[in-house]
């Protein structure tokens, strides 16, 4: 998979994040102050926007102020051991520097990551997910953010939204989730797949993601 041009400065000197298996074990370590490194875990809202990044070893966050986030955060079965945990390590988190021009003229900016998981557990053929705005003369045009729609009141089947692009499309995927009373466990399905912007264009130093 080739994930294209890092940003420039600081956040050269941080790692493309992938999506690791940790144990709670593994992030009840330590209080250890680090170096210069860090090790980023990302700490999603329920409905799969990035909150923030927390070191896993030294616990500062970015941003540094997080007390005036609100929101309900991304929540983890008991039934998932080892939930995969988004980890970006260096200096500060990893930003996206990727950006795709429309066949109308808009420009597509990747923002921060989305979650893929629901409940810890992860979802099937889904690799990662972003933030995405089109632009056009400075102003917003569309934004596309990750969505949990909960289907009743009290009921435990939820849709999640996620966005990507991948070679030269903008794709919407959409999976059907169950807490635990129908599965007794979290359950999530293989996402039906969208086409919302076709005949995308990287822009000039920055690849596209492809598979």
């Amino acid at each position: 998979m080739n994930h294209g041009t890092e940003t420039t400065g600081e956040a050269m000197n941080s790692s493309y994040p992938a999506w690791e298996i940790i144990s709670s074990e593994d992030e009840s370590h330590c209080t250890t102050p680090c170096a210069s490194s860090h090790t980023w875990i990302a700490i999603f809202f329920e409905d799969g926007r990035l909150a923030y990044w927390e070191c896993q070893n030294c616990r500062i966050t970015s941003p540094a102020e997080v007390n005036g986030i609100t929101g309900n955060f991304e929540r983890i079965s008991a039934w998932i051991e080892k939930p995969p945990r988004l980890v970006s390590k260096g200096s500060v988190p990893w930003v996206s520097a990727r950006k795709w021009l429309s066949e109308d003229g808009c420009t597509i900016v990747e923002g921060a990551p989305s979650s893929i998981t629901f409940l810890g557990l992860r979802i099937p053929q889904l690799e990662e997910a972003y933030e995405y705005r089109k632009i056009k003369n400075d102003e917003l045009v569309e934004h596309f953010v990750p969505g949990m729609k909960r289907v009743s009141l009290h009921g435990d089947h939820y849709f999640l939204t996620r966005f990507h692009v991948r070679e030269n499309q903008l794709l919407q995927f959409e999976s059907s989730c169950f807490e635990d009373s129908m599965y007794e466990i979290p359950n999530a399905k293989v996402p039906e797949k969208i086409i919302l912007l076709d005949k995308l264009k990287p822009v000039t130093g920055i690849s596209s993601t492809q598979e």
